[in-house]
C-alpha cells in the first residue's frame, strides 16, 4: 500500500465522518425541536436490544474475512449464509421477547418500535461480508460513498416524518431506511458474490478469531447500553432522552476521528504485527495526532456546554450539556485509547481486548447501580468518569505491554495536549463574561480558542511530529 492510497482511505473515511456529523449538527437540532425527549427516550429504551441483536448476527466474522484472500470462496460464502442466518434467527428472537421486553419497562409503546426495528437485524447481516470485501480491497471511496448516501437518507426520512408529525416514528423511520439503502449499494458495489457454498470446518479458523472479538464487542454493548436499560427502569423516560442525547455528542470523537483512523490502519499495520518497534512508533504518533485534535474540543465543549447546547439543541436540552459537561474528559481519553483495541487485532491478542472490555465493563456495571438510584443523573455521568480514570493505568498497561513497553510511556504523549487544553479551558472561563450572553458569540468564542489551542499543541510537538510522519510513511511505502 503506497501512502497515498493509505491517506486516500483515511481521508475518505474521515470525509464521511465530517459529512456524517455536518448533517447530524443540521438535522439534530430540527429533529430536537420537533420531537420531545420522551420520544427520544422511548428509541433509547429499545436500541439496546436490537444493537445486542446486531452483534450477535457479526459474530466477528467481517473482522476475520479481512485477513483472508477473496479466492477462497467456500470460506466467504459460508461466513455470509452463517451472518444472514444468524441474522433471521434473531429478528425473530427479537419479536418474540418483545412482549417481555414491554412488560420489563411498563411501556405498551415499545410494543411496534421494536416489530419494525426488528428488521434491521436482517438487513444488516446481509451487507457484514460484502462490505469485509471491500475493506479488504482498500476500495475506502466506495465504502465512504455508501455510507454516506444511507446516511443521508435516513435523515432525510426522519425529516420528512417529523415534520408530517409521526413522533417517535421518525427515529424508527431513519434506522429502516438506512439500512435499506446500504444493502442495495453494498450488495451492488462489492466484489463480493454470494455462492450457494457451505462448510463448517474451513470457517473453524474465523470463528476462533472472533470469539474474543464478539466477546470483547458483547461487553462492550452491554456497557453502552445498560446505561439506558437501567435509567429508563429506574428513573423514566425522559431522563434515558437526557443522557442519551449527552451521548451522542460525547461519542463525536469516536465516529467522527478514531473510528474511521482505526478502520483505514487495521488493513495497514496487520502485515506489521511480527514487528513491535515499527508498530509502537506509528502507535505513539497517532496517539498524539488523536489527543491533539480531541482534546481541546472535548474541553471547549465541556466548558462552553450552555450556549452550545442551547444553539443547536433549544433550551430545553440544557440538562444534556450538563452531563457533557461532566463526562467529557473521561470520553476524550476513551476515544485516544480505543486505539489499542486495533492492536490487539493486529498482534492477534484479541484475548487481551476481551479481558480488557470485560474488566472495565464490570466497573461500570457496578458503578451504575450505585448511583443511578440517587434520582438524578449527575451521579450516574460522575460514576462513569471515575471508573474510566481508575482503570485507564490498567487498560494502557495490557496494551502497551504486547508492544515491551509501559503504560507511562502513553500518558507522556498525552501530556503537551492535556496541559494546552486545560489552559484553553481555563482561558474561556475566566473571559466569557466579556464577550456577553449571545450564545452564538460565545459559541465561536469558544471554537476559536480550540482552534488555536490545536495550533499550540502542535507547535509544541512538532519535532515529534515530523519524527512520526517519516516512520509512518517509511512503513507505509514498503507496505
Amino acid at each position: 500500500m503506497s501512502i497515498k492510497s493509505l491517506l486516500f482511505g483515511a481521508a475518505a473515511m474521515s470525509l464521511v465522518s465530517v459529512l456524517r456529523l455536518l448533517a447530524q449538527f443540521f438535522a439534530l437540532p430540527v429533529l430536537a425541536r420537533m420531537l420531545s425527549p420522551e420520544e427520544y427516550g422511548l428509541v433509547g429504551m429499545a436500541m439496546p436490544f436490537l444493537l445486542f441483536a446486531m452483534l450477535l448476527a457479526d459474530s466477528g466474522l467481517g473482522s476475520s474475512l479481512v485477513r483472508t484472500a477473496q479466492d477462497r470462496k467456500v470460506e466467504w460464502s459460508t461466513c455470509f449464509w452463517i451472518s444472514v442466518f444468524f441474522g433471521t434467527i434473531l429478528a425473530l428472537l427479537l419479536c418474540l421477547t418483545t412482549p417481555f421486553i414491554v412488560n420489563f419497562y411498563g411501556d405498551h409503546r415499545l410494543t411496534s418500535i421494536l416489530y419494525a426495528l426488528s428488521l434491521v437485524v436482517f438487513l444488516q447481516s446481509i451487507i457484514l461480508v460484502p462490505v469485509a470485501a471491500l475493506q479488504q480491497q482498500r476500495k475506502f471511496g466506495i465504502i465512504a460513498i455508501s455510507d454516506l448516501t444511507s446516511i443521508l437518507t435516513g435523515i432525510v426520512a426522519a425529516l420528512f416524518l417529523a415534520f408530517h408529525g409521526y413522533g417517535v416514528w421518525a427515529l424508527v423511520g431513519q434506522q429502516l431506511a438506512q439500512y435499506i439503502v446500504k444493502v442495495v449499494l453494498n450488495l451492488g458495489l462489492s466484489p463480493f458474490r454470494p455462492q450457494f457454498l457451505f462448510s463448517m470446518a474451513d470457517v473453524k479458523s474465523h470463528i476462533k478469531f472472533g470469539r474474543n472479538i464478539l466477546g470483547a464487542s458483547v461487553t462492550g454493548f452491554i456497557l453502552r447500553s445498560m446505561d439506558n436499560l437501567v435509567i429508563g427502569k429506574v428513573q423514566n423516560a425522559d431522563a434515558v432522552g437526557v443522557y442519551t442525547m449527552a451521548g451522542q455528542f460525547l461519542r463525536l470523537p469516536g465516529m467522527v476521528v478514531t473510528g474511521p483512523l482505526q478502520y483505514t490502519l487495521y488493513s495497514f499495520l496487520a502485515p506489521l504485527r511480527d514487528e513491535c518497534e515499527k508498530v509502537k512508533k506509528i502507535f505513539d504518533f497517532v496517539t498524539r495526532i488523536l489527543s491533539t485534535t480531541i482534546f481541546p474540543g472535548m474541553v471547549m465543549i465541556a466548558v462552553a456546554h450552555e450556549p452550545i447546547f442551547h444553539l443547536l439543541l433549544s433550551e430545553k436540552w440544557y440538562a444534556s450539556g450538563q452531563i457533557f459537561s461532566i463526562m467529557a474528559p473521561a470520553f476524550a481519553l476513551v476515544s485516544v485509547m480505543s486505539t489499542g483495541d486495533m492492536l490487539m487485532m493486529v498482534f492477534g491478542r484479541t484475548d487481551i481486548q476481551f479481558r480488557m472490555t470485560t474488566e472495565f465493563g464490570i466497573l461500570a456495571f457496578l458503578m451504575l447501580l450505585g448511583t443511578v438510584h440517587t434520582g438524578g443523573l449527575f451521579y450516574v455521568a460522575i460514576g462513569y468518569s471515575a471508573v474510566v480514570f481508575v482503570y485507564a493505568y490498567r487498560r494502557m498497561s495490557l496494551v502497551m505491554g504486547v508492544m515491551k513497553c509501559s503504560a507511562g510511556a502513553f500518558f507522556k504523549l498525552l501530556l503537551v495536549p492535556f496541559l494546552v487544553s486545560s489552559a484553553g479551558g481555563a482561558l474561556y472561563l475566566l473571559t466569557e463574561s466579556f464577550i456577553g450572553n449571545n450564545v452564538l458569540f460565545l459559541t465561536l468564542y469558544a471554537a476559536t480558542i480550540a482552534t488555536i489551542m490545536i495550533c499550540i499543541a502542535a507547535f509544541l510537538q512538532r519535532r515529534e511530529f515530523l519524527s512520526g510522519f517519516k516512520a509512518f510513511k517509511a512503513e507505509a511505502h514498503h507496505a
